[in-house]
């Protein structure tokens, strides 16, 4: 199985002030890839990307989340986007949009279905299901619930191809875009948690953790795409590990794309939720916000060799994979330049720049049977016996003198001898394959 390093990638996106709340006058130095402070330049801060408040986001997407993390999903490669930063910074704006500017889950969902359209001419059959959940008060809640319905208890498991994810929680067939915005507007969004601050008129009091399982069948003669998307949606697969079950010829992808649109940390001073339930929840999002930042410092620094406490909250656990895991990841940090919030902004930078520091190690999730690889094996020492005989050919032709000569006379191509050990060489190679088959074929 091959398996790459690659960094998370980090980006900042600025939103416009807000006088109505007291946001007059700029506490720092924007450009294209960094942040200074003003009045301290020694602070600064360089990322991939940085978006101004003219900035959209549609070109946050098409630049930063298109190509390297829906694309690289599809091809079926674990993929996230979280958005990160303090209250009122425009993370749920960017992550879920609204009616007139759609986010970045609506976008990478209607991209998803365009990929899946194109590669259906080349073999390929996807079936996508959608999961939805929150973290609320370091408790799982699942937003695709009947509410009227006893809940289901939620269980955090690993495993090898899926990772990190939830047992028991509902996955529902995605069959169109329509269809899952109505899952995010109609249903999570409305039993999500949320409520009004002096800082924002509809605060997020939870975390919210979209994934998308994207499932490929190599097109062979089985089962079609149409069927399997019409398989019954229980959030409680057959197969107890929760994969697609293979059958003869089958080359299968899975992947998983986990959209998370975080809590923001938040300062009772600022938003004036001093007391009550505000309060307890204010409490409970800093601190996952605080156990996440612990993970993300020990996994930024090289020198670290020891325990990563992904176990210490419900967060941590639910991006175990995304961080320093098996997944393509894209952080982006929601900021404002407001004097006022100098201090809050100066936070998510070092955060950003630290997560911009580690590197995951990403492989295709892949599942074959039996006949796949013997088919695959078959096709190798064909196209090899095929290249000997030519290699043979060649030989043959230097031996009868009939070799090809360049315009002024000189002989060209290959000598005999360097083509009799590519030849040796082809025939090793060729032997390897036959002893690898046999022994595929008796097991």
């Amino acid at each position: 199985m091959d398996r790459r390093h690659q960094q998370v990638s980090v980006m900042v996106r600025v939103r416009p002030m807000r006088k109505e709340i007291g946001e007059e006058g700029s506490g720092w130095e924007v450009t294209e890839n960094t942040l200074v402070e003003k009045g301290n330049p020694d602070i600064r801060f360089s990322f991939d990307k940085v978006f101004t408040e003219k900035s959209t986001t549609r070109d946050v997407y098409d630049e930063c989340v298109a190509g390297p993390v829906v694309q690289s999903c599809m091809a079926g490669f674990n993929a996230t986007v979280f958005a990160y930063g303090q209250t009122s910074s425009g993370k749920s704006y960017t992550m879920l949009g609204g009616p007139s500017s759609p986010g970045l889950v609506p976008l990478a969902v209607e991209d998803m279905f365009s990929i899946a359209g194109d590669q259906q001419v080349h073999g390929k059959d996807f079936v996508i299901k959608c999961s939805m959940l929150e973290i609320y008060n370091e408790q799982l809640r699942d937003l695709l619930a009947d509410p009227a319905q006893a809940p289901k208890q939620l269980r955090l498991v690993k495993s090898p191809l899926r990772g990190v994810h939830v047992e028991g929680a509902i996955r529902r067939p995605v069959t169109s875009v329509r269809q899952f915005v109505d899952y995010i507007h109609k249903e999570a969004e409305a039993r999500r948690v949320s409520a009004s601050h002096s800082m924002n008129e509809q605060s997020s009091r939870s975390h919210c953790i979209v994934r998308l399982d994207v499932e490929c069948w190599e097109n062979d003669g089985g089962v079609d795409g149409d069927a399997r998307a019409g398989a019954p949606s229980s959030s409680e697969p057959s197969d107890p590990t929760g994969l697609p079950a293979a059958k003869d010829g089958d080359n299968i992808t899975v992947s998983a794309l986990h959209l998370v649109d975080l809590a923001g940390s938040e300062r009772i001073s600022k938003t004036g939720a001093s007391t009550g339930i505000r309060k307890r929840e204010g409490a409970n999002i800093n601190k996952s916000l605080l156990f996440l930042g612990t993970v993300i410092e020990r996994l930024s620094d090289p020198d670290h060799k020891g325990y990563i406490p992904y176990r210490d909250s419900v967060l941590t656990r639910m991006l175990q994979t995304a961080l320093g895991g098996n997944s393509v990841t894209a952080v982006i940090a929601a900021i404002t330049e407001a004097e006022i919030h100098r201090e809050e902004t100066r936070s998510t930078l070092q955060f950003a720049s630290r997560a911009s520091r580690i590197k995951n190690v990403v492989h295709r999730n892949e599942i074959s049977d039996d006949k796949t690889r013997i088919r695959k094996l078959e096709g190798d020492v064909k196209s090899l016996r095929k290249t000997l005989v030519a290699k043979q050919f060649t030989i043959l032709l230097g031996q009868t003198r009939l070799k090809k000569f360049s315009i002024d006379g000189t002989g060209g191509g290959y000598s005999d001898r360097q083509t009799q050990r590519m030849v040796a060489s082809l025939q090793q190679s060729n032997a390897a394959l036959q002893a690898e088959l046999g022994a595929v074929k008796e097991a």
